[in-house]
This record gives structure tokens, C-alpha cells and sequence, in this order.
């Protein structure tokens, strides 16, 4: 099992939408919104379960890390 950092994924999506012929023909053999595709690959949304189904992905937990210098209000 090999984790993939949010780079990673939407590396993966990029290739597999030029592989489909862009991202109409991505969304369309994937059945979602090409609205949908895009946004995630202009990082304006993340990818949701129907991208990540279609790059055969599943989420796992989000890990987070405490900042040190943050300030207090």
C-alpha cells in the first residue's frame, strides 16, 4: 500500500484526463460533472469519492500537525 500526498493525486488525475481525451471525455466515461473534474484540477475543490473511485483510490484518515507558532485569540 503505497500513501499519495494531494500532488500526487491530482498527478494521477491529470494524466488519466489526457488519457480520456480531456476532461469532458474523463467525466463522461466516469459519469460525473465535467464542471466537477475541473475545478478539481484547478484545485478549487478536492477530489471527492467519484474522482478518487475513478483513479481507484480510496481517502484514509487526515493526520494533523499542531503549530507551534500560532497565535492565540
Amino acid at each position: 500500500m503505497s500513501i499519495l500526498c494531494r500532488e500526487q493525486v491530482l498527478a494521477r488525475l491529470e494524466m488519466r484526463v489526457r488519457a480520456a481525451g480531456g476532461p469532458v471525455a474523463f467525466a463522461r466515461r466516469h459519469a460525473l460533472s465535467h464542471a466537477y473534474v475541473g475545478d478539481v484540477l484547478a484545485t478549487r475543490r478536492g477530489p471527492g469519492p467519484g474522482i478518487l473511485r475513478a483513479l481507484e483510490l480510496r481517502p484514509v484518515e487526515t493526520s494533523y500537525e499542531r503549530v507551534e507558532d500560532a497565535p492565540h485569540g
